[in-house]
């Protein structure tokens, strides 16, 4: 049922204080944004033009040219991205999220249709990412005056696919249906304190031929009536998984690892042994290597071209070398974790270099699997998590190598039964 506009916001229904989250129709982004790329755009250009025709010819300033050179690079990038959005939103013009019923529920479900330009049914599914993240501002005091520094942490995550077969035709173009579930236990929308804010949105893609629709729609989720506090995140995780099955195509199979993620064998003391590797597909893995040693490549060059400018350099240079660490990590990390005679031996190594714990029966309340919510990371691509939660301290990591979150449980729970 949908909210009118003439019911009275009050505190047991903040949502009808915003008038597009009342009537439960919410417009992704606009002609703003799209003014505001172009205005980004040419303000860059502008300045670094007018940059380059004042130093222009003056020996002297051969190498603040180049620099400008460089940045300049930057300002054809927000160029493109500008006559990108300007395409889509030609092309596509505002896509619309009917909610029904409004709000989402914490601890129940967000659901409704939206409405998009899509005029041709698409030949690959429409992936919805639904993010609940805190917004944190920190004022502090520097020598003469005040600092503010602003962070962002995802609290919860989940996407789904959804299949063109399940696509109706609305009176601009195709309507996309919408139902996730929520678990219980996670923060309501709240702005009401500019500094710690509780936003939730709902984000849509989908590859088409030319250019992709994208779209972001800032959603209402609270905590209501309708609310059930059995709808944990393992619940919630487990009908994920029912959907995801229900809906797998035979004709995207997942991409296989380069190396096998988790090898177990017995030890001679009635215990076991569990390797895990990083579970990186192996043209991932080749990818980022080659990545790793074009940025170092590029990098040594810069700083040769730069001439006295060169120091400038080395930006790009700790990238690269950060690309290099994780590219040896996918190829070279283990965690080697044996569960013997009362002790649970964690052994990880990076290049060969090991760093070796031990945790006692007694410390240890359970074994449980997890995922981190990673922003820009399809859920059914996370690895999932083993990890050692003990008595008294922090959690302990066994391994994140994990694909399917059935087999995660099955092994926690086989290495839970070793405790006793």
């Amino acid at each position: 049922m949908r909210h009118s506009l003439e019911e009275a916001p009050s505190a047991d229904a903040p949502w009808m204080r915003q008038k597009d989250w009342a009537c439960g129709r919410i417009r992704s982004g606009g002609v703003a944004g799209l003014v505001l790329w172009w205005v980004v755009a040419g303000v860059w250009n502008g300045f670094m033009l007018i940059f380059i025709a004042v130093f222009w010819g003056d020996p002297e300033y051969g190498d603040v040219i180049k620099v400008l050179y460089l940045f300049e690079l930057i300002g054809l990038g927000i160029l493109v991205l500008a006559v990108q959005q300007t395409w889509v939103w030609l092309r596509f013009g505002v896509s619309v999220l009917e909610m029904a019923p409004v709000p989402g529920v914490i601890g129940g479900t967000l659901e409704g249709w939206i409405q998009t330009g899509i005029r041709a049914f698409p030949t690959k599914p429409v992936q919805l990412v639904l993010t609940c993240e805190r917004s944190r501002r920190v004022v502090g005091r520097v020598k003469g005056g005040k600092e503010s520094d602003t962070t962002t942490d995802i609290l919860w995550q989940t996407d789904r696919d959804v299949d063109a077969g399940r696509f109706t035709r609305g009176l601009q173009g195709l309507s996309i249906p919408v139902r996730i579930a929520i678990p219980y236990g996670l923060p309501s929308s709240d702005s009401s304190n500019p500094h710690d804010e509780i936003h939730w949105h709902l984000a849509v893609s989908c590859d088409l031929p030319g250019v992709d629709l994208q779209a972001d729609f800032p959603v209402p989720v609270f905590v209501t009536a309708d609310s059930r506090s059995d709808w944990t995140r393992e619940s919630v995780d487990e009908m994920a998984d029912r959907e995801r099955k229900a809906a797998f195509l035979p004709e995207q199979p997942r991409v296989e690892s380069g190396v096998k993620p988790v090898m177990t064998r017995p030890t001679r003391s009635g215990g076991m042994e569990y390797v895990f590797r990083i579970g990186m597909p192996l043209k991932m893995a080749m990818g980022l290597t080659l990545t790793a040693v074009l940025v170092c490549a590029g990098s040594f060059g810069l700083y040769l071209w730069l001439g006295e400018l060169g120091p400038l350099a080395v930006i790009p240079g700790i990238i690269g070398l950060l690309l290099l660490l994780a590219a040896a990590g996918a190829w070279t990390f283990k965690s080697r974790v044996l569960i013997e005679n009362g002790w649970v031996s964690v052994r990880k190594s990076l290049l060969g270099i090991p760093l070796t714990r031990k945790i006692p029966f007694s410390e240890i309340r359970q074994i449980r699997v997890h995922h981190e919510d990673l922003d820009g990371v399809r859920e059914q691509d996370r690895p999932w998590d083993i990890e050692i939660e003990r008595k008294e301290g922090g959690l302990i990591r066994l391994g994140a190598s994990i694909r399917e979150r059935s087999e995660a449980v099955r092994m926690a729970e086989e290495m839970q039964k070793l405790l006793r």
